[in-house]
């Protein structure tokens, strides 16, 4: 019977440090009600910004963005339904930048996480 070796431990290791550097986890904003402030920013991170409220409380807010893109600037075409080819006319849509963002507002109320919303057209 073979011994087993003993880099095998040190092999298995390295797999599931690289499995978790490849494999980024989701992050769901309704896991962390009546989480504590530290365990948001623990799994978060810091937020870009930190609203104080009246009654004590405390908005975290982390933002989430992607390089905007350009749309439009094309010929406006649709399907002929009787011919099945394309038509296009003359008129160009008009160019348009949008910007892809989302914005995770988590409110905290003696220091543990009460409420979250999202906003942006990037958020899940």
């Amino acid at each position: 019977m073979k011994k087993p070796r003993a880099h095998l431990p040190a092999v298995f290791a390295l797999a599931l440090l690289l499995a978790g550097c490849i494999a980024q986890p989701v992050l769901n904003p309704a896991d962390m009600t009546g989480k504590s402030a530290a365990a948001l920013q623990n799994l978060w991170g810091k937020p870009d910004a930190v609203e104080k409220l009246a009654d004590g409380g405390e908005i975290f807010t982390y933002k989430t963005s992607r390089a905007p893109e350009d749309f439009g600037g094309d010929p406006m075409c649709a399907a002929d339904t009787r011919s099945g080819f394309m038509r296009c006319t003359d008129d160009i849509l008009p160019r348009k930048k949008v910007e892809f963002y989302c914005d995770t507002h988590f409110t905290l109320r003696g220091g543990r996480v009460k409420d979250w919303q999202q906003q942006g057209n990037l958020c899940p």
